[in-house]
């Protein structure tokens, strides 16, 4: 027992109960098809840019107030798949839209 904490050993025993022993993982478990996996929606986030400014900056702003990103014009933006990079790629415009020609997979 320590004293200071007021805690005593304890020892813990597993009990297996007839309903856990139906619903214990198997050994060997299915893997999940992946065409049923298809049709799950993702979001996917394009990052152009970031930038740093200060609060007194955030509460001067206005319309048509400029923030500068610290990405370059032709420099290639991040796709991001759960705030994770997946792809890099360019933003080019289809019809009236913005779009990414995806030019490196699995980048990081």
């Amino acid at each position: 027992m320590n004293p200071s904490l007021g805690v005593s050993k304890i020892d813990i025993m597993q009990i297996d109960l007839p309903e856990q022993a139906a619903s214990a993982p198997e050994k060997n478990p299915q893997r999940i098809p992946m065409d049923m996996l298809s049709e799950i929606a993702v979001k996917v986030e394009i990052r152009l840019g970031t930038a740093r400014i200060t609060v007194k900056e955030l509460m001067a702003m206005q319309a048509g107030s400029l923030l500068t990103l610290d990405q370059h014009l032709l420099q290639d933006v991040d796709v991001l798949l759960n705030d994770r990079i997946v792809a890099r790629g360019e933003i080019v415009a289809v019809g009236d839209h913005f779009g990414v020609r995806v030019k490196e997979l699995g980048a990081a």
